[in-house]
């Protein structure tokens, strides 16, 4: 609903210039809250930023507040564990990775993990899905799909 009243022209289905990161995180969210939300990408950009200095203030919306619930509700569930890496040196304190886990539906979870837990993997399109948040930009994405490939 919140699309509709920051931005009075648009109709579903809303889009957003929102970035791969931001729905990535709604698509977490949504899973482990299983309540489908748009709030941290679609409204959230449409809100008042550098690139829409027209907008209204996201943060006197009261979709802000509820996003923030949500991202509370979300990480009240999260459980932390470690697992010991033995490719990463000595079997050590220093050899044991931390990671988060979001429980999602049938005992299934998201994991939040650091890149040591994969960096004995081949880095490939084969074997593993890759975020390609560090990639800048459109082009920058594509030119790093291109060099896996």
């Amino acid at each position: 609903e919140i699309v509709a009243r920051i931005v009075p022209f648009a109709r579903p289905p809303y889009y957003a210039n929102s970035d791969d990161q931001s729905l990535l995180n709604d698509a977490i969210v949504s899973a482990v809250l299983r309540n489908r939300t748009f709030l941290g990408s679609t409204a959230r950009y449409e809100g008042r930023n550098k690139y829409n200095p027209a907008g209204p203030d996201w943060a006197s919306q009261p979709e802000a507040q509820a996003h923030k619930e949500q991202l509370r509700a979300m990480w009240k569930l999260q459980k932390r564990s470690s697992v010991v890496c033995p490719w990463a040196g000595a079997v050590g304190p220093s050899s044991r990775a931390s990671y988060v886990r979001l429980p999602i539906r049938g005992g299934d979870a998201v994991a939040l993990a650091p890149r040591s837990l994969f960096a004995h993997l081949p880095y490939s399109a084969g074997n593993a899905i890759t975020h390609l948040t560090a990639a800048r930009g459109f082009a920058a994405k594509v030119a790093t799909l291109r060099k896996m490939a």
